[in-house]
């Protein structure tokens, strides 16, 4: 039998090997920069393999260092040696391979198809960088193919790096090989001439500029649909959006319900785990954990999953929890963007304008979302008034999102793993001191003015709660910056603000060990109205939680520094909860009596208006009733 010459390396091959050799690279060296292969490499040098795939083109690329006109030309030899001139092939290029299941995107798969049936001639999937745009695209692109109806052609915008080459792209993936004189318009149109096309554009926030262009091929081949994928809409007339959220995350304890949930799914599947031994409840547990510490974010719940069998799902949430983005590890293949979580992130944040990369930094201080306002105030506070107005293009470029349109005032957060990177640009910016700072004043501003309309009674007790609810994490975080660096004084108006709120809706003794902290930290430097105010509040706590040790301690400090200070509202106030102790200790109701009538007295007498006078006042007379 006779054995035919292998053939020689084709265009592609002889300028990939020609490109290796000028940058001093061996065949291994290129595979350590770029992650592709030794078998693909040495496949296309030999010309076994005409072209590589687009995330390979575009990790050669970027290990062979080429940009500007090196990088065009490089993938223009990828495209003609896909489609050689004068051959048209006979169908479109396939389909990327769909991988893993889908789990959770039962309701916008149907969303997208009830469009596409609709007649929707362009839907755009927008949403952050690895919430599984692409993957849910994926899906739909399969879905039409096996249907029949139309032929599906798919471009990634990973290989495309001007807005120009979307049309070119799109009209080879089409099947139809570039002609002198004829435009790519008109090649999209008759690829579609005889029968419907859905032209599935992926990964296009950096080529949004070709929305024209788009627009222009849809006007000339009315059988064609386009599915796109990016973090921020084209803003076209033509476009339909469709937001890709989170994955919901467990927020329960039931094992069950663990079990059932797609992200938590998703981890063990991507751990290696789906069809084997079902996870213990010990490793359920952890993977909500994990799943939450992520907001549901598939990307980075994959990359968590990556971390087994290295590690058990609880110290995957144990290093999430302590190393943020960092803990999850990376891909070794793949696009550059998407190998890592931080990478993804960082990707979009690049394509900001300055003033909205500076507040994407800064909004990281916040925990549980934020206002306008708030937002407002802590870039004016840090230096940056101008910054807030940046806010928009945040929300454009899918990395700040309104996290309920019935809430008044709106509120906006970040993913967590968004605001984990902007957390690391923030520190590696030296603006961390500054936003928190920042950060922590707006919350002792806004929590203390709370606390007065809270005593003011009628709405602004409503209001009050209602403020707390929402920004309870936030005036958490910045008590524990106010505490960790010495700013007592600071501290202990925001400690007694939430310590009258725990009081009100509990539990106490969540709320306690952080007046306890506050207290303790005091170094005597903050008003004396503060200081005593912040050990009242702290006593109602303690009682509230049976801790008649701190109770103690608390009211009697209180008096002490209200008395030194000539104070009468604190001696009043303190008086009160010297009473509640004398009584709920001791049991020396007489003394308790003696020690209200005292107190309310002397509330009566200096400070009937003042509104915390009265609080003490109607405080002590409802105690005097109960003790009768």
């Amino acid at each position: 039998m006779a054995v035919g010459k292998a053939a020689g390396p084709g265009r592609f091959g002889h300028e990939l090997r020609r490109l290796r050799k000028a940058a001093g690279l061996t065949q291994w060296q290129l595979v350590e920069l770029s992650g592709v292969s030794m078998s693909t490499i040495s496949q296309l040098e030999r010309g076994s393999r005409a072209a590589p795939q687009a995330a390979s083109a575009v990790m050669l690329a970027d290990a062979l260092g080429l940009a500007g006109q090196d990088r065009e030309a490089f993938f223009a030899t990828i495209r003609a040696e896909r489609i050689p001139p004068g051959r048209r092939p006979p169908q479109a290029a396939p389909l990327p391979a769909a991988g893993h299941a889908i789990h959770g995107r039962d309701v916008v798969v149907a969303e997208i198809e009830r469009l596409l049936d609709g007649g929707a001639r362009w839907i755009t999937l927008i949403g952050e960088g690895g919430i599984g745009k692409t993957r849910l695209a994926l899906e739909i692109a399969h879905r039409v193919e096996a249907g029949g109806d139309r032929v599906v052609f798919w471009v990634s915008g990973e290989l495309l790096r001007e807005p120009a080459e979307v049309l070119p792209a799109l009209a080879l993936a089409a099947g139809v090989p570039e002609r002198p004189g004829a435009p790519a318009i008109e090649r999209i149109a008759r690829a579609t001439s005889e029968r419907p096309g859905l032209a599935v554009l992926d990964n296009m926030e950096h080529l949004l500029d070709a929305a024209s262009g788009i627009e222009a091929a849809l006007a000339a081949a009315p059988a064609l649909a386009v599915l796109a994928t990016t973090r921020e809409r084209f803003n076209t007339r033509e476009e339909t959006l469709v937001t890709v959220d989170p994955l919901p995350v467990p927020d329960s304890r039931d094992v069950r319900d663990i079990a059932a949930n797609p992200a938590v799914r998703i981890f063990f599947e991507r751990s290696g785990q789906a069809g084997g031994e079902p996870p213990v409840n010990e490793d359920l547990l952890a993977a909500a954990r994990i799943v939450r510490t992520l907001d549901g974010l598939p990307l980075a719940v994959e990359l968590a999953a990556a971390q087994r069998p290295t590690l058990s799902p609880s110290a995957i949430a144990d290093v999430l929890e302590q190393a943020g983005v960092r803990g999850l590890g990376r891909w070794r293949s793949g696009p550059e963007r998407t190998r890592s979580m931080e990478q993804a992130i960082r990707w979009s944040a690049d394509l900001l304008p300055d003033d909205a990369r500076t507040l994407f930094r800064m909004l990281s201080v916040f925990r549980g979302g934020f206002t306008i306002a708030a937002a407002a105030a802590v870039a004016a506070a840090a230096g940056q008034p101008a910054v807030a107005a940046a806010l928009p293009a945040l929300i454009t470029a899918s990395l700040v999102r309104e996290t309920s349109r019935s809430a008044v005032p709106p509120r906006f957060a970040m993913l967590e793993p968004v605001r984990m990177v902007a957390a690391l640009e923030l520190a590696e910016a030296g603006e961390e001191r500054t936003a928190r700072d920042a950060h922590a004043a707006n919350a002792v501003t806004s929590a203390v003015a709370a606390s007065a309309r809270q005593l003011g009674g009628g709405g602004g007790e409503r209001e009050a709660l209602a403020f707390f609810a929402a920004e309870r994490a936030n005036l958490l975080v910045a008590l524990d910056h106010l505490l960790a660096t010495g700013q007592s004084a600071r501290a202990l108006p925001l400690a007694s603000a939430l310590g009258f709120w725990w009081e009100h809706v509990g539990p106490a003794r969540v709320g306690l060990p952080w007046l306890r902290r506050a207290i303790v930290a005091d170094d005597g430097s903050g008003p004396a109205r503060d200081r005593w105010h912040a050990r009242f509040a702290g006593a109602l706590l303690a009682v509230e939680a049976g801790d008649y040790g701190d109770m103690r301690r608390f009211a009697e400090e209180a008096l002490e520094i209200a008395v030194n200070a000539g104070d009468l509202e604190g001696e009043a106030t303190a008086n009160i909860a010297v009473a509640i102790w004398e009584q709920t200790d001791s049991g020396d109701v007489d003394g308790a009596l003696r020690r209200l009538d005292r107190a309310i007295g002397m509330a009566e007498r200096a400070f009937a208006s003042d509104n915390r006078a009265w609080l003490s006042l109607a405080f002590g007379s409802n105690l005097r009733g109960a003790y009768r």
